[in-house]
């Protein structure tokens, strides 16, 4: 018998404490998943329009065979690249030591401003992997 209702003491605790507040997991679930691809020279995203004020996780993929890094920025005016995006100005940004070949980076972001697709982009900015056209304008609404 205390078998028995030790037993119940110890299933009603677990009940519930599974019954208690959400995990951190089920707290997450409000973030949007977009899955981005760096190629030897490009980006592959299926969303380039994206809502202000909503969560969203990219999920960086180096398919390339060389080092690429991944910025969410403005577009670069004329007059070059630089070593990396500078940060100071990056949205979003995961070096190039941290997105070798192969390599899979997870990064989340919020936009907090509407912009049109010319103001805003995904890119690499390691020496003339932008100007070879791996960047891809994105738009908030």
């Amino acid at each position: 018998m205390k078998t028995l209702i030790l037993f119940l003491t110890i299933f009603a605790g677990l009940f519930l404490a599974a019954c208690g507040a959400p995990t951190t997991s089920l707290q997450t679930q409000n973030v949007v998943e977009v899955p981005i691809t760096l190629t030897d020279f490009g980006i592959e995203s299926p969303v380039t329009k994206f809502q202000k004020n909503v969560r969203y996780r990219f999920s960086v993929t180096n398919t390339g065979l060389i080092a690429h890094e991944f910025v969410i920025a403005k577009p670069q005016t004329s007059g070059g690249h630089a070593a990396h995006s500078g940060s100071e100005k990056a949205l979003v940004e995961i070096r190039a030591q941290d997105l070798p070949a192969g390599a899979t980076k997870t990064v989340e972001a919020r936009f907090d401003h509407a912009v049109n697709a010319d103001e805003l982009e995904m890119a690499c900015h390691i020496a003339g992997h932008y100007e070879a056209g791996m960047k891809l304008g994105i738009a908030v609404n």
